[in-house]
């Protein structure tokens, strides 16, 4: 059984990337997968720098990101991406920004199919994906609302009746 164990900023910057044995210059914090003691996965998050990663405030960017070689093919990676969004959503942040590449991939450098997979869109032509966390907010509002909205105009008749009591049918 694996789990996803969250980091904090000097353990973020510890991760050493079984590829190409880089650890992050830089990282705010990260996530780890972890199978029987093993770390099989990790993405490391850092704040976004306007000049460099071309963003609004608010945003995050995935400093690194891999998956040990025998563990590929295994969603690590999309479940490492999965929580990110979810922390970052919850702290109402702004964007999730990607490194990519459509050539050979690496920790920094992301396959371009793989994050297009995920739920990245392209927003610097072949180097950089990004995902629009403020939109999936609205999102999970506006459904509720409308679910609420829907009970209410409801005939009554439709509507769920407390045990014991029996719907009247209109004649």
């Amino acid at each position: 059984m694996r789990s996803i164990v969250a980091l904090g900023p000097a353990e973020a910057r510890a991760l050493v990337c079984p590829w190409c044995g880089r650890t992050p210059e830089r990282g705010d914090r990260a996530f780890k997968v972890v199978r029987d003691g093993v770390t099989i996965g990790a993405l490391v998050l850092a704040s976004a720098v306007t000049e460099r990663d071309l963003c609004p405030p608010g945003a995050s960017v995935i400093e690194r990101l891999w998956v040990a070689p025998a563990d590929v093919g295994e969603n690590v990676g999309t479940q490492l991406v999965q929580r990110a969004c979810a922390v970052l959503v919850g702290e109402r942040a702004r964007c999730l920004i990607a490194y990519g590449t459509p050539g050979r991939p690496d920790c920094g450098h992301l396959p371009a199919s793989w994050l297009a997979e995920v739920g990245f869109r392209e927003h610097v032509g072949g180097v950089q994906w990004r995902i629009e966390l403020a939109r999936t907010l609205p999102l999970a509002s506006f459904v509720r609302d409308a679910a609420a909205q829907a009970s209410r105009v409801l005939p009554s008749r439709h509507r769920p009746q407390p045990a014991g009591r029996v719907a009247r049918k209109s004649s």
